[in-house]
């Protein structure tokens, strides 16, 4: 028997909760005064040209979080701490958490890869059984600073290339992931690198893509 330890692989957004959480941080930064009102219309303008393919994904996120800019990271810090714990972990499917209950009891190493940012996303582990959080990472000066500018936009194949980076440095674990769960088409790539790959609430492309996967319709 391997003495590696496995992994199990989470999508966080649809995935683990429903809906997005970049778009409510914002949100949350405006109901605490950290940004003006008028950054949801950056926001809403940065989603709008992507979608009619001007600028990269990665662009209009950086629009959404420019309020960061000149901000100390330990400043936000505690706020993004308070907003996983009063405004993320209770949007948690119920079946979702227990899966994950269950993963760790179990021994699993709980990995979350995800494209929301890691402004408040590495603090997951402080309130949920997750040991590994690998996000969209937020470019900062010197790690005291943040910049406003996105540097590292954790979708699509950029999953698998962070995944394979963090393996590089943890020979102590099982590869592939044993289990990976996605929700939608920019967690193809993740999902292919398990075994055992899990669908969240799948629509008809995913289904197509991986037709012999475990389906899970989690409910609110």
């Amino acid at each position: 028997m391997s003495d590696l330890i496995p992994v199990a692989a989470f999508d966080f957004d649809g995935t683990l909760c429903p809906g997005d959480s970049i778009v409510p941080f914002l949100g949350f930064c405006i109901q605490e005064g950290l940004a003006g009102k008028a950054q949801f219309f950056r926001a809403a303008k940065g989603f709008l040209l992507q979608k009619a393919g001007k600028i990269s994904p990665s662009d209009a996120k950086s629009l959404t979080l420019s309020f960061l800019s000149g901000r100390p990271v330990a400043q936000i810090a505690p706020y993004a701490r308070r907003f996983v714990r009063d405004h993320l972990v209770p949007r948690i499917y119920p079946e979702a958490q227990k899966r994950l209950d269950k993963l760790h009891a179990e021994g699993y190493h709980i990995m979350v890869v995800s494209a929301s940012t890691d402004v408040y996303m590495r603090f997951l582990p402080e309130f949920l059984p997750v040991d590994t959080v690998l996000s969209t990472v937020c470019e900062t000066q010197e790690g005291q600073l943040y910049t406003g500018r996105i540097l590292s936009n954790c979708r699509d194949s950029e999953k698998v290339r962070r995944v394979e980076s963090w393996y590089a440095l943890h020979p102590q674990f099982a590869w592939p992931p044993a289990f990976a769960f996605g929700d939608s088409r920019h967690d193809i790539d993740l999902l292919r690198l398990s075994p055992h790959p899990v669908l969240i609430h799948p629509d008809k492309a995913l289904r197509a893509a991986f037709p012999d996967a475990e389906c899970q319709a989690w409910a609110k």
